[in-house]
């Protein structure tokens, strides 16, 4: 087994593994926002505050990148 991945997970889903995210994004401009671009995204703000740990969120990143939505 040379690499692991995430069958069967989708972009969406992934801020229920991270409940801080999930948490903050209740408070995003746009119901789909994937906390990673778009403009008025509560969970960015959290971050910047250090509401979320900018490492947390790098992962949270990361992951994301490599999902389909």
């Amino acid at each position: 087994i040379r690499e692991f991945g995430l069958a069967g997970l989708k972009g969406r889903d992934l801020p229920a593994f991270y409940p801080e995210i999930a948490a903050a994004a209740a408070g995003c401009a746009y119901a789909d926002c994937s906390h990673t671009r778009e403009p008025g995204c509560a969970v960015k703000t959290a971050v910047r505050a250090g509401h979320i740990a900018a490492m947390r969120y790098d992962s949270y990143r990361k992951i994301r990148h490599g999902l389909p939505e």
